[in-house]
């Protein structure tokens, strides 16, 4: 029972590492392209 507590913990850190990592890089793609256009 605390197995599976914890995969699920480390599960929902993982989707999260997964969003956030694709925040940041959506939001430096996005730094770019406006530099780009000034």
């Amino acid at each position: 029972m605390e197995n599976l507590k914890n995969y699920v913990l480390s599960k929902k850190n993982h989707n999260l590492n997964l969003v956030y990592h694709s925040c940041s890089v959506f939001g430096i793609a996005k730094v770019k392209y406006i530099s780009c256009l000034l």
